[in-house]
């Protein structure tokens, strides 16, 4: 075969599976951007869920604070203020913790309902008020006072204004025949709470404490897919084979088709015709080996990977 033909039959068929190789990595490239792109996408989301649900949670969680430190005062405010016993007390009572709350998270409204105890005790004395029978039936008959000019919450103040109408003494009365007015029996406020209003309060509660679960159940659940969309990402972010297939396309691009069309049009009988047609055989079938040995290691490699899971 006359050099001149064999050279462009070498460049043309170079060409041609440069095209095709080419146009293949192009094709992969582009694929890989939009599955990127795809991923970015869905990790915007899976982030944006997980910002939204912890806002969520941080409310339930901080209500559920709020109100356990609330039933903690109803249930205990006796034992703190009147019979003086210590928080640490009645927390080793309980087991070393009031649902799951520790003196840490009680101690702030310790220190508020003291404080409203104190300013009741100098409302009192400002009145002049020694006798529960001296006291009228409302706190806010009492007092005219807005709740935000309160130094606590006006429903505390209540509490223990209930509570010092139980437990202040009252003045001697008595009917005709030396026994006790029915109307001066000392009744705990404590017989007079509303059954309906506790239940309602409690569902409420457990509805609350339900939905925290909820939210916690779903962020763990988003954060994992997170992670997995990242690991995802990270692959994609590290194509295996491309970079390969690249050099081969420029060792194709050198042997098959820079090379050659330096040396034409080729002299005849000028150099070694014989010895120039074995160099551009072999190039060319070197760039063929390439091609075989890059397909293959990609063909092991993909293999490999779809038998790791099992």
């Amino acid at each position: 075969m006359d050099l001149n033909l064999l050279i462009a039959t070498v460049i043309t068929a170079t060409a041609a599976l440069i095209a095709i190789i080419g146009g293949f990595l192009i094709s992969r490239v582009i694929t890989l951007s939009s599955e990127q792109s795809g991923i970015r996408r869905r990790l915007r989301e899976i982030m944006l869920d997980i910002k939204t649900k912890e806002q969520l949670l941080d409310e339930v969680e901080e209500n559920l604070l709020e109100e356990d430190r609330e039933d903690f005062i109803n249930e205990y405010y006796s034992e703190l203020i009147f019979d003086k016993v210590p928080l640490e007390v009645i927390i080793d009572n309980l087991e070393g913790s009031y649902r799951e709350r520790s003196m840490n998270d009680l101690e702030p409204v310790i220190n508020e309902i003291i404080q409203i105890n104190k300013d009741l005790k100098t409302m009192f004395e400002g009145s002049g008020i020694k006798y529960s029978t001296e006291l009228p039936k409302d706190f806010g008959d009492f007092a005219n006072i807005r709740s935000e000019d309160l130094e606590g919450r006006r429903s505390w103040y209540e509490l223990l204004y209930d509570e010092y109408q139980y437990r202040l003494p009252k003045k001697p009365k008595t009917d005709p025949f030396g026994f006790s007015s029915i109307y001066d029996i000392d009744v705990p406020p404590s017989l007079f709470s509303n059954s309906m209003s506790t239940q309602a309060a409690a569902q409420a509660y457990q509805q609350k404490s339900r939905d925290r679960d909820t939210y916690r159940n779903e962020l763990s659940s988003l954060k994992q897919q997170g992670s997995e969309q990242k690991k995802i990402l990270e692959d994609y972010g590290k194509p295996h084979g491309m970079w390969g297939g690249l050099m081969v396309l420029i060792y194709a691009s050198i042997v098959g088709i820079a090379y050659p069309v330096t040396l034409l049009p080729y002299p005849l009988q000028t150099y070694n015709d014989e010895a120039t047609r074995i160099l551009i055989l072999l190039l060319f079938l070197s760039q063929l080996l390439a091609l075989f040995i890059y397909l293959g290691i990609s063909m092991y490699s993909l293999t490999k990977d779809e038998k790791a899971p099992e």
